[in-house]
C-alpha cells in the first residue's frame, strides 16, 4: 500500500470496473475498442452453472440409489416372508 502512496499521478490509476473503457483506455494511451466492456465475471458465472449441474446430477444419482435400496429391501423381505410361509404350510400339512 505504501507503494501506491508514494506512486507518481500520472502512473497511478484509481479505476472503478464500473467507468468503463474511457478511463482505462485514456490512461494506456490506447484506443477505446469497439467492443462492449465486460462487466459479468464470466468465470464466476461458469463455476455457478457448473456446481448447479452437478448438484442437479448428484442429486438424482442420490434418488436413483435410495430407490434401488428400498426396492431391494421390499424384494428381500417380500422373499423371506414367502418362503416363511411357504415352510409353515409345509410343517402344518406334514
Amino acid at each position: 500500500m505504501s507503494n501506491v502512496l508514494n506512486a507518481p499521478k500520472d502512473k497511478l490509476l484509481v479505476y472503478n470496473l464500473k467507468e468503463g473503457w474511457e478511463s482505462l483506455c485514456k490512461f494506456l494511451d490506447k484506443p477505446v475498442p469497439d467492443q462492449q466492456f465486460p462487466y459479468a465475471n464470466i468465470g464466476g458465472k461458469l463455476f455457478n452453472e457448473l456446481m448447479q449441474k452437478m448438484v442437479k446430477e448428484a442429486f438424482v444419482t442420490i434418488s436413483l440409489l435410495i430407490g434401488f435400496g428400498v426396492f431391494g429391501l421390499y424384494k428381500f423381505f417380500r422373499l423371506k416372508s414367502y418362503t416363511r410361509s411357504k415352510h409353515l404350510l409345509v410343517n402344518f400339512g406334514a
